[in-house]
């Protein structure tokens, strides 16, 4: 049975009528051919297409956490927005393909419209939370108690040369070895991060900074979403924390400049051009992202809670008949 459902990934310089009959790449094809994951730790995703065709990924694990900024809108249906929200469907999408039905968590936070469709998928594995004061209940527990009962795992953990584990990495390598529970990986997506601030600045920035300078040792993963860049919302101190940026077209220079410290983003055409950096280098690269319309994630959906199959092996059986 084929799994229905694509990947949109846009070609820099085509034609508006060419982006209309957009070129789908399957998932299964995607991911379990190893197209552009091939031999990749199951948090990589796609981040999209550069000026000379290669794909390029990132690692959220690697990352421990991402801005993302830009406008809102879909360049599935034709509008001129910038592909944000669907560049991070992208990220979800890839995580839920690479990671369920295992322990690996995803926590998606936003308005009731946001992630709607995503309530129909199985708890524990995702949870979907649309209201401000119960989001920062979660952040809470996440920073209070998950990552201080992950740290205290690490340090009463040592290795077969009683070196002390200090990573998610290292210690679920040891319980591999050892036959043992392994980790998860916890994913949070906050999208409009400004609905959070609008409800606690003090609050939200606090435990935005401290989940995203401490959580990726331990496994907890942030990306953190808005549509404003101002220094109301996105703080200086959560810039410095959150050193990974991906941006959208922005309104103007000196908004470019708040988030990436320099101008560009303002001049990008949308539709999924960006800019990337990773935070490590000074570089900062150009992009046409790996986009994925509404359409494509409500079928992923549909099919995992109807079907109750494990996507991946639905890929690689079809990868079989076909």
């Amino acid at each position: 049975m084929e799994a229905d459902y694509f990947w949109t990934v846009y070609d820099l310089d085509i034609s508006e009528e060419e982006r209309s009959r957009f070129h789908g790449i399957k998932v299964g094809f995607l991911l379990d051919e190893g197209f552009v994951l091939k031999n990749k730790p199951k948090t990589a995703f796609v981040l999209g297409k550069n000026s000379t065709g290669k794909y390029l990924t990132s690692d959220i694990a690697e990352l421990g956490s991402v801005i993302i900024a830009g406008g809102d809108g879909s360049p599935l249906y034709g509008d001129d927005k910038s592909g944000r929200y669907n560049f991070t469907e992208s990220i979800v999408a890839e995580y839920l393909v690479e990671t369920m039905p295992n322990d690996d968590r995803l926590i998606l936070i936003g308005n009731r419209i946001d992630w709607f469709n995503y309530k129909e998928l199985p708890a524990p594995y995702v949870t979907v939370i649309d209201e401000p004061t119960e989001a920062l209940q979660v952040l809470n527990k996440l920073l209070c108690s998950e990552l201080v009962d992950r740290r205290m795992r690490f340090e009463d953990t040592w290795d077969e040369d009683q070196n002390p584990i200090r990573s998610i990495g290292a210690y679920n390598r040891l319980m591999k070895e050892r036959g043992e529970k392994e980790l998860p990986y916890i994913l949070v997506v906050i999208n409009n991060l400004e609905e959070l601030i609008k409800k606690n600045r003090e609050e939200t920035e606090e435990v935005i900074c401290r989940l995203a300078d401490l959580g990726k040792t331990v496994g907890v993963c942030l990306v953190v979403c808005t549509r404003t860049v101002s220094v109301e919302v996105l703080t200086d101190w959560m810039k410095r924390s959150i050193p990974a940026k991906i941006v959208f077209r922005l309104k103007n220079e000196e908004e470019s400049v708040a988030v990436l410290g320099i101008s560009g983003a303002e001049t990008l055409n949308g539709k999924g051009d960006m800019l990337f950096s990773s935070g490590k280098e000074n570089s900062i690269l150009h992009l046409q992202a790996a986009l994925l319309g509404s359409d494509s994630m409500d079928e992923i959906i549909r099919f995992y809670t109807e079907k109750k199959l494990d996507w991946r092996a639905s890929a690689v059986e079809t990868k079989e008949k076909g």
